[in-house]
Formats: structure tokens, C-alpha cells, sequence
């Protein structure tokens, strides 16, 4: 009688009380399926929301420092085939030109000290106030740029040359350029005697997807008097360097998934402030969050 006993507890499960649990099991997980599916898919929405966003944020902030350091006047922004170019010059530094009204003390005939308006011969002048250090140090091969006015103001033009000379010797305050450009007839004397120091020209390239979809940044090519817009243009090696200060054209990639941008800028009258606006649309290539779109303005001084 123990022996039937045992015999009937060790009886296992049915092949249908075994279906019956398998049914029962695939609608839970059908039911739990379709209640999770929906939060797990917001979730990824609001990730992708997040990171078109950042993506387009940083962008925003790294063409804002550059904006933040552009020469005065040298902003300029044009469409070429539904592609958006916004090119400036930037700056590292600026300081005072030693002038005659200064009252300093003469240095030597070949560099009396003061920038020279009237003698071409003249090349080096002194700047006022102790050595610039770190990233504002001034080095060979730095462009000298005074009183910019911009495009179509020449020769007070850094892109034409007018008012751009080349640096080939730095010796604590002195500077020497290649050419003195500014004893030249009609040049523009800074009435505040400044002038600032300008490392390369950059180019932010905005791409509509059916352009490509990228922002792009370019930096090292040659100063033109035209505004580059195709990428030989922007690759060009600046020449008027010497051979080994010549640096390599670059680009980098600051966005993807762009559906559209829009550079927009706008000065004054007196050319001494301007407003550029930035607008950047970016979304996700079979995603299901929609166009993000990010907006900034940024003002610029074009006091020279």
C-alpha cells in the first residue's frame, strides 16, 4: 500500500496540463509584451531626440567661439546649390601698434618703433605692453591684419591682402612683416592704433540631406579673395607661407543627419555690429522622433 502511494506522488505532467501552461505562458508574454513595448519605444525616442540635440548644440557652440573670435568685417555667408557656406577670419590676439603720437622714444632707422603709413621700407614696428604668451603668442607666420573693413572696401580688405602682411620675424615686442602693405596709397589708419593677429581663415559647409546631410569644418587653406566653395578651393595650401610654416588643409565633422541649416548675417550701416543668425534641423534616418531643430544668434563686434 506504500509502495501504490509513492508510485502516485511521483506521477509527473500531462502532455496537455504541459500545453495548457505553454498557452498560458505565450499570453502573458504577448500581454506583457505589448504593455512594454510602447515606454521602451519612448525611451528610444527621447534618446535619439537627445542626441540630435547634443549633436546639434555642439555644432552651434563651436561655430559661436569662432564667431566670438572672428576679425571685425570678415564675416560673409553664401548659398551655392542649397549648400550654406559661412566663412570668417580667426583671430588669436590684437594689441596697440607703437604710433608717432605715441611719444616714445625712436628706436633704430630701420625699426624706429612706430608702424609706418608712409615708408614701405619700413617692416618692423614695436606693439605696446609686455610679450603676449601662451595661445595669444604671437610666431612667425601669423598674419598682421589693421583697421579691416571688410569685402569690397579696398584696400582696408584681409581677403584681398590690402591690409593683411605676413609675419617673418617675432623678437619679444618687435614684428616684422614681408611687406610693409600699409604705406600703400588710400590705406586706413586704426584711429585707436590697434591691430589684431589672424591664424587662418575657417568655413563651416551645411549640407541638406539630399547634399549629403553633414556640417562640416574647414581650417588651413589659403586666404582668398573669392569665397571658397568647392572642396578644391578648400583644400588649397596657403603659399604665401614659407614652405616651412605651410600648414596642411583640414576638416572635420561636426554634425550628421542634417535635414537643413540656414546662415544668415547682417551688419549695420556703419559696419561696426552685426547679427548672425544659426539654424540647424536634424533628424534621424528612419526614426520616429521627428525634425529637431536648434536656433542661435550670435552678435558681433565689427569695431577694427
Amino acid at each position: 500500500m506504500n509502495l501504490n502511494l509513492n508510485l502516485n506522488q511521483q506521477r509527473g505532467f500531462t502532455l496537455i496540463e504541459a500545453i495548457v501552461v505553454i498557452v498560458i505562458t505565450g499570453i502573458i508574454a504577448a500581454m506583457v509584451a505589448i504593455f512594454i513595448r510602447a515606454p521602451v519605444r519612448t525611451y528610444m525616442d527621447v534618446r535619439d531626440r537627445a542626441d540630435l540635440a547634443d549633436t546639434a548644440g555642439a555644432a552651434l557652440r563651436k561655430m559661436r567661439v569662432d564667431l566670438r573670435l572672428a576679425l571685425p568685417n570678415s564675416i560673409r555667408v553664401v548659398e551655392v546649390n542649397g549648400i550654406q557656406y559661412l566663412e570668417l577670419l580667426l583671430t588669436k590676439t590684437g594689441a596697440r601698434y607703437q604710433a608717432i603720437d605715441d611719444g616714445l622714444a625712436v628706436g633704430t632707422p630701420s625699426n624706429p618703433g612706430e608702424l609706418s603709413f608712409t615708408d614701405s621700407s619700413l617692416k618692423s614696428f614695436n606693439y605696446i605692453g609686455s610679450p603676449l604668451t601662451n595661445s595669444q603668442t604671437i610666431l612667425v607666420g601669423d598674419y598682421v591684419v589693421v583697421y579691416n573693413l571688410g569685402p569690397g572696401i579696398a584696400p582696408a580688405d584681409a581677403y584681398q591682402g590690402g591690409n593683411r602682411a605676413l609675419l617673418t620675424g617675432v623678437a619679444g615686442n618687435v614684428l616684422t612683416m614681408d611687406v610693409n602693405r600699409y604705406a600703400q596709397a588710400g590705406a586706413f589708419e586704426s584711429p585707436r592704433h590697434r591691430f589684431q593677429v589672424v591664424t587662418t581663415a575657417v568655413t563651416y559647409r551645411c549640407a541638406p540631406a539630399v547634399q549629403g546631410g553633414q556640417v562640416r569644418r574647414y581650417w588651413n587653406y589659403a586666404i582668398q579673395e573669392a569665397q571658397p566653395t568647392t572642396d578644391a578651393a578648400l583644400a588649397t595650401v596657403d603659399t604665401t607661407r614659407p614652405v616651412a610654416l605651410q600648414m596642411t588643409p583640414k576638416n572635420a565633422l561636426l554634425a550628421g543627419d542634417v535635414r537643413g541649416c540656414l546662415f544668415d548675417y547682417a551688419s549695420d550701416a556703419s559696419r561696426r555690429s552685426g547679427v548672425i543668425g544659426l539654424r540647424f534641423t536634424l533628424a534621424k534616418a528612419g526614426g520616429n522622433v521627428g525634425e529637431v531643430t536648434l536656433f542661435d544668434q550670435v552678435h558681433v563686434d565689427n569695431t577694427p
